[in-house]
């Protein structure tokens, strides 16, 4: 399965920080056997707390980690589900 950042949503401004990302628009692909499916979704982002990566330092690989942790484990089981 190979997981992609599609867009993201950011807040100008939140306090001190700015260009904070609030939603991530993701898509999932499944390719098996010569068959391919697609899920597609959003996910918003809980504001930081602690360390804060600058817009300009994001990488896909970066925030794919942050939108597997806000989707958890059960809703992760979920979309696995549905795609197979």
């Amino acid at each position: 399965m190979n997981w992609t950042i599609d867009t993201l949503e950011y807040a100008v401004s939140v306090g001190d920080l700015t260009n904070v990302v609030t939603t991530v628009h993701w898509s999932l692909l499944k390719e098996q056997e010569g068959r391919s499916a697609m899920l597609c979704g959003a996910k918003a982002l809980a504001l930081p707390e602690g360390d804060f990566v600058p817009w300009e330092d994001l990488t896909a690989d970066m925030v794919t980690e942050w939108l597997l942790n806000a989707l958890g484990e059960e809703r992760l089981a979920q979309i696995e589900a549905e795609i197979d």
